[in-house]
């Protein structure tokens, strides 16, 4: 019995084995692994490396390469973003909301059960994140359908990390919601907005910019700066930011002549069997280089000489080319001729619309019933008597006359100037709709005259571009001098001896793409990469029709400034407070305005009347709210302090105050007010995320 029963233990163990055997082959295989491949190597295949890849930080926390892909499988698996970059950038901005955040939406205890997360995604004002997703950003009766029958008949993997992801990021709007509501603005101080904004006061001032004063007035001794650098180097105005800054050498690769040539005989040798082609179509898709088909009305003068010539004037049938036009070479076969208008007569009715949608959308709707009751033969006249709004036609039946496209324009007939050019393309007898400046006219075209034909073409284009053998021969030669240098400083030097243009280029930590460089994403990430070092020599990039190499020839970390990056500045500071030192004592000692200025070759000038809210002084620019701030705080006829100005040394007196007159309600004040405040949120959160924040992907 006892062995009995012991065998029916083993049988059941080796059963359990049997089942998990899948598990088991996992653990031997990853334990053969580990014995096999360096540590580094296997975190590297299970996403980031073993050290976790720092890509970033939030609020202190240092964020991982494994931490990061966690997320960004979440998000791919809810099937909430589309499109790779908007799938990255969720799962980065997840981190952030999570890191910055979580504490708070853990404190206010939210809670979404069954009913509100049904709500959340089929009620009346379902979450921006599953309105943008699922009902494309408008909510009707056929989009919440839609978006019901998506969430339905998805997989399980993808419901389950659509949820969390919805409920988590409906907690985050909740808590978006609560801190907005909590910016308010109360009657105090749309009372104080209302005083800022109105009472104002007249004043002079007497100033001495410091850019009149010669340099050569006042010395700056080496020490000065740097005691001025100790004092200020914490100010955020000279505070650095991360960035790169790389030298760029660029290659354009060029067609060459053999290139062209190869082209041109292509083509030719298309030429007759062009001509005898069963279906135009069908020949030009399968030999132009876009595999394109458009018919294409050819204008005259479009190309030059005899290309021209026999574009105009060739019958139907003819075969042309090739001939080079816009960077390609084309063959083209006349296959319709197309009378060229001269002259329309037209008629229309003219239904005034506002600016709001809804008006918009009524009138559109009202010319969609008075088409068709013209298309079932309601006549054009009555309808337009009836309904028109243009006095000028209404009632001649619509009638716009005889119009031509060389007609005189006249500024002031604006919808007639539009309908002119809807009607030259129009066909005879059908109804049509455009909207015009004012509102919606309904117009048809009833009849035309014409002075010529334009040839319709079927066009064969290839573009000239460089051969496979003339890149590769040009790859060789980039590579031949570039890739000979281990030094960015030794490849600029010969690349500028040999007259070869090197531009330069800054790139931030959070940069995508360099403005000036065109699909650049490559170039960025090599840039920002944590192994590039100063001096270092990219591969060669191919970018949009060039060959580029790059070095690196700056790299600037976010931190408190050495004085060598920033001695120009503190140097020019130092020298504004050198002059102010000399200034003030000299204008401090004189009673009047007048007296200064004659005595330190200065300025008087009267403002305009200033305000609370500005910082703005005539001549001086709009950065010298100290000076306006002691014209409010100074009696009449009073000198203020000298006040080291950003542009120039200051002496203020104020003229005359005038204060607003009190309201009995600053209820409407309070409205415009809380529209202000309800986008501080937004400028808060910008402000974390700035100073919180590191975003380091790129590298």
């Amino acid at each position: 019995e006892r062995s009995r029963g012991l065998g029916d233990v083993y049988k059941r163990q080796i059963d359990n084995i049997r089942k998990r055997r899948g598990l088991l082959i996992f653990f031997i295989g990853l334990g053969m692994l580990a014995f096999l491949v360096p540590p580094d190597a296997v975190g590297s295949l299970f996403g980031g490396n073993a050290g976790g890849g720092s890509i970033g930080e939030i609020d202190g926390n240092v964020i991982n390469q494994a931490s990061f892909q966690k997320n960004l499988l979440d998000v791919q698996q809810s099937n909430l973003y589309r499109g790779d970059d908007n799938i990255s950038s969720a799962a980065w901005t997840d981190l952030v909301n999570e890191t910055l955040y979580a504490d708070d939406i853990e404190a206010a205890g939210y809670v979404v059960g069954e009913d509100e997360f049904d709500d959340v995604r089929f009620g009346v004002s379902p979450s921006a994140m599953v309105k943008q997703a699922y009902y494309g950003g408008t909510v009707t009766d056929e989009s919440r359908d839609r978006a019901r029958n998506l969430f339905e008949t998805q997989e399980v993997v993808a419901e389950r990390a659509q949820r969390q992801m919805i409920i988590k990021r409906y907690k985050l709007e909740k808590l978006e919601s609560l801190l907005k509501k909590g910016i308010y603005a109360n009657s105090l101080d749309a009372e104080r907005d209302y005083l800022m904004k109105n009472d104002q006061a007249g004043a002079t001032f007497a100033s001495v910019k410091y850019s009149d004063i010669s340099d050569s007035t006042v010395t700056v001794s080496d020490s000065e700066v740097m005691s001025f650098f100790n004092r200020n180097k914490m100010n955020p105005k000279y505070q650095q930011r991360p960035f790169r800054e790389i030298r760029v050498l660029s290659y354009d690769v060029f067609p060459s002549a053999s290139d062209s040539t190869n082209i041109y005989q292509v083509l030719s040798s298309l030429s007759e069997d062009f001509k005898v082609a069963p279906d135009d179509s069908v020949f030009v898709i399968d030999n132009s280089s876009d595999r394109i088909f458009v018919k294409e009305v050819y204008t005259a003068g479009s190309t030059a000489g005899l290309t021209d010539s026999l574009l105009v004037s060739g019958n139907v049938g003819s075969v042309v080319g090739p001939y080079e036009d816009n960077g390609s070479y084309k063959l083209s076969k006349i296959i319709e001729k197309k009378p060229i208008v001269s002259r329309v007569n037209g008629r229309h009715i003219f239904l005034a619309s506002g600016f709001r949608p809804a008006e918009r959308d009524s009138v559109m709707a009202l010319a969609d019933s008075l088409k068709t009751l013209l298309e079932d033969g309601a006549s054009f006249s009555s309808l337009a008597s009836s309904w028109s709004v243009d006095d000028s036609t209404s009632t001649k039946g619509g009638s716009l006359g005889w119009l031509a496209a060389d007609d005189e324009v006249n500024p002031s007939q604006k919808v007639k100037n539009q309908l002119r050019t809807n009607l030259m393309g129009a066909v005879k007898g059908n109804v049509s709709i455009a909207q015009v400046p004012g509102g919606v006219s309904v117009y048809e075209a009833t009849n035309f005259e014409y002075d010529g034909k334009n040839s319709v073409l079927a066009v064969i284009s290839d573009v000239i571009a460089p051969s496979d053998d003339t890149q590769d021969e040009l790859y060789s030669e980039v590579s031949s001098f570039a890739l000979k240098f281990s030094s960015g400083i030794d490849l600029v030097e010969s690349a500028e001896e040999q007259g070869l243009a090197v531009a330069t280029q800054k790139v931030s930590v959070t940069s995508k793409t360099i403005p000036s460089i065109a699909n650049s994403e490559e170039i960025v990430r090599w840039t920002n990469s944590r192994e590039a070092s100063i001096n270092d020599v990219s591969k060669i990039f191919e970018v949009d029709g060039k060959y580029i190499v790059a070095t690196i020839s700056k790299i600037q970390d976010e931190k408190t400034p050495e004085f060598t990056t920033v001695a120009d500045d503190m140097r020019a500071d130092a020298l504004k407070e050198a002059k102010y030192n000399h200034l003030k004592d000299g204008m401090a000692k004189w009673k009047n305005l007048e007296d200064i200025v004659a005595n330190v070759d200065g300025a008087v000038k009267n403002t305009a009347k200033l305000s609370l809210n500005s910082n703005n002084l005539s001549g001086l620019g709009n950065n010298e709210p100290q000076a306006v701030g002691f014209a409010f705080g100074s009696s009449s006829n009073v000198l203020s302090p000298v006040v080291k100005g950003d542009l120039g040394v200051i002496v203020i007196q104020v003229n005359d105050k005038t204060l607003a007159p009190e309201k009995a309600s600053y209820s409407d004040d309070q409205v415009a007010l809380q529209t202000t405040f309800g986008n501080m949120y937004n400028r808060i959160r910008a402000s974390l995320t700035s100073n919180f924040v590191k975003d380091e992907r790129n590298r």
